[in-house]
Order: C-alpha cells, then sequence, then structure tokens
C-alpha cells in the first residue's frame, strides 16, 4: 500500500460524502442520517480520515477526549469509534494503520489509555487492545418496578430538564461516575451524543430535586412497539442521582409509564446502585457486550488510577509493547496511599507481559492470576500475589455506548 495520509475530516465534500458510504455500508446506517450527523458535530475536532496518495477515503475514525474512573481515579482516556474501512480498501491492512495513528495522536495528546467497543476483537488486539470491562443493557417490567421504601420520596419533586440545568447534570454526573469502576467522564461529544444533540430531535430530560436541591436526572424516549395491550417499551437513555430518596423517587417516576409502556429498558449493569432500591428482583439482563482497552502510557495510566488505601507494595514488571516503545521496558510499579506510580528500572523484573496483558488488569476485569494461567503473563507466585492486591477492584462497568 503507498503512503497513507491520516488527518482531521474538514469540510472536503467529497470526504464527507464518501465517510457517510464508509459507515452506511459498514454499519448499515442510513447515508442521510450520517451527512446529518457530521454536519452538526465539529469534525476537525473529533473526526479522523485516512488517504491515500490520490486522496481517495481508507478509513475513517472518531475520537473523543474524555475520563474514565478506575478505583475512584480519572484516567485520561480516548475514545474510539465509528472505524470503517471502504470495501475496495479492506485486506491491506488500513484498519491497523488509522489505530497506529489514533494512538500515537492520543499519546502526544496527553491520554494515558484508549478505549473502544469492538465490532472485530483480532483488529484491536493486533495493536494492543484486551477486553477489560463489559456494558449491559437491562430489561425492566414496569408493573413490578417499585421502591423498597417510600421513605423521603415526598421530599422530592421532578420537573421538565432545561439548557439552564445542563452545567449542573455534567458536575453530578461526574461525581456520580467516579464511585462506579469503568464509568466515564464525558467530554461535549459524549454529552451531545447522549441528549441526541446530533440524532432528529433531543432526548426528554427530567430534573428531580430534594430539598431544594438537583439530586438527579434522566433521559428517556420511547421505544418500539411490544405488541397488543402492551404498548411501546420505555428507553431509559441516561440517569444519576446523589442520594436514596432520589433514587427511590426515580423508581416511583419510571413506574409511572406502566400505563403506555409494560418495560422499560436501559444501559445501565445489573449491580447499578439503582437496584439496591427497587423492591422486587424481576429486571434481567436482556444483553451485555464487552469493551475494550490500549494502554497508551504506563506511567501515566499507574499514576492517575486509584488504588485501594489499604493496600501497598512494589513489584517490577517488564513490559513488551511493539507499537509505543515507550512502554516497551522495565517498569518498577508501587502502590502507597491511594496512590500509584510507574518508573523505568534496570532491576530484574519479577513478571513480564504484553501490554495487551496489562490492560484488564489495569482496570479489575480479570486478575493476574487469569492473566498467568492463560499464558499471558509469566512470574513467580509472589509477584502474583502483589499485582493481584495491588490492581484489586470491583468488576469495571460501562453505561455508555458510542
Amino acid at each position: 500500500m503507498s503512503q497513507l495520509i491520516y488527518k482531521p475530516l474538514g469540510d472536503e465534500q467529497n470526504l464527507i460524502e464518501a465517510w457517510a458510504r464508509s459507515g452506511s455500508i459498514s454499519f448499515g446506517e442510513d447515508y442521510d442520517k450520517i451527512l446529518i450527523y457530521l454536519d452538526r458535530l465539529d469534525r476537525p475536532k473529533w473526526c479522523r480520515v485516512l488517504l491515500d496518495d490520490n486522496t481517495d477515503l481508507v478509513g475513517t475514525l472518531m475520537r473523543a477526549s474524555l475520563g474514565m474512573f478506575v478505583m475512584g481515579g480519572r484516567v485520561r482516556t480516548e475514545s474510539v469509534g465509528f472505524v470503517t474501512i471502504p470495501p475496495h480498501h479492506r485486506g491491506k491492512r488500513a484498519g491497523v494503520e488509522i489505530m497506529q495513528h489514533h494512538l500515537r495522536e492520543a499519546h502526544e495528546d496527553g491520554a494515558a489509555i484508549s478505549v473502544l467497543y469492538s465490532a472485530r476483537a483480532r483488529l484491536y488486539r493486533g495493536v494492543g487492545y484486551e477486553t477489560a470491562g463489559r456494558h449491559s443493557k437491562m430489561s425492566i417490567p414496569l408493573r413490578t418496578f417499585k421502591p423498597r421504601t417510600t421513605q423521603g420520596i415526598d421530599e422530592v419533586s421532578s420537573r421538565e430538564l432545561t439548557e439552564q440545568d445542563l452545567p449542573v447534570i455534567y458536575m453530578l454526573h461526574s461525581q456520580f461516575a467516579r464511585s462506579i469502576n469503568g464509568y466515564l467522564d464525558r467530554d461535549e461529544w459524549m454529552w451531545n451524543y447522549t441528549r441526541g444533540v446530533y440524532a432528529k430531535r433531543l432526548r426528554q430530560g427530567y430534573i428531580f430535586e430534594h430539598m431544594g436541591k438537583v439530586t438527579g436526572y434522566l433521559f428517556v424516549h420511547p421505544g418500539g412497539p411490544q405488541g397488543p395491550k402492551l404498548g411501546n417499551e420505555t428507553i431509559v437513555d441516561d440517569l444519576c442521582f446523589s442520594n436514596a430518596p432520589t433514587a427511590r423517587a426515580m423508581i416511583k417516576f419510571l413506574a409511572s409509564f406502566n400505563s403506555a409502556s409494560s418495560t422499560a429498558k436501559m444501559g445501565i449493569d445489573i449491580a447499578h446502585p439503582l437496584f439496591d432500591h427497587a423492591d422486587e428482583l424481576w429486571y434481567q439482563v436482556e444483553s451485555s457486550y464487552l469493551w475494550m482497552i490500549r494502554i497508551i502510557d504506563i506511567e501515566r495510566a499507574v499514576s492517575q488510577r486509584g488504588y485501594s488505601p489499604c493496600l501497598a507494595g512494589d513489584v517490577v514488571v517488564e513490559i513488551t509493547d511493539s507499537l509505543l516503545r515507550h512502554n516497551n521496558t522495565r517498569w518498577h510499579i508501587s502502590v502507597a496511599d491511594g496512590k500509584g506510580t510507574a518508573t523505568q528500572t534496570n532491576a530484574p523484573a519479577q513478571a513480564s507481559m504484553d501490554i495487551s496483558a496489562f490492560a484488564p488488569i489495569f482496570t479489575g476485569y480479570s486478575t493476574a492470576t487469569q492473566m498467568h494461567d492463560s499464558d499471558r503473563l509469566d512470574a513467580d507466585s509472589d509477584a502474583i500475589t502483589i499485582l493481584d492486591g495491588l490492581f484489586n477492584a470491583p468488576t469495571p462497568v460501562m453505561a455508555d455506548d458510542f
């Protein structure tokens, strides 16, 4: 393949149309819908194209700069989406090349990790990504969805969300997300995507207030029909709360949709704190799929992640990374007082692994023991025990789907 050019998508109409064609073929999306989407967002900021020497479109990619909360620490993160290769350019390693460009650009911009949902795991594993968490969609029968107790519900009021509420809910979400391992701290693109800014119409939002203070919000829209006398699904696009009375009031609010809907669908995990306040246990996982991360910079990632303040330890790990050479060395990883550091060292390695094997250990999705049993990690038993302890975390989950 000739020398390829990686650059932001600007106002070149031929490239915008080629992007829409590639997306339509790859994802089955409506061509005109993609054009509207591209017209509404900041293309130079979030869209990337890969071109051949004839300026023909070879690949597309979307990136966003956000954070991922890992054990309460905000890890600087780049999300990846809308990776497509037009059919006549497939089989020439264009997918690998556009991902390599993305990772180098993300490192230059200060990112510690990259996150994506995979349509083809082999491609992304080939450039250092690995499975590191899950995303679930829950199905909730509204006629049995009630709060466990009504305590404090009468103190909570609800109203329609307005543009003036946005700064408050952004802050509320960031505080809420910090408490859940794997949740994202959204940027402007992610919030616009969540709210439906790029869609045909904005999603309906509601504010919940307790004692005169905003303590929760949710976004909903009607889904498809479920059958005779069952009405439509109610799709919950996003929700967040900061105290128990608000969570109970939110459950009661959603249950009120049962006159028109028998089921609510929402993209939250079965371990979500909302269900701590539900009376019955009839909700179930409708689907669950996995997301992947790539460690872009070990030093940044280890220092930005959170750790249990009860733990302390040191271990020397040799990392193999053929793409991002700054990672390809031995690292002295030290954790104490809830903080971690990673510094390059010439000390003998106690453990060795490929950069992709470190990803699920880093988020807590897999343990070092599991990686060792899968022949992904070479280490003595003491080093494995230390790694298991230092990176122990609740199963990482994510509500955002992109």
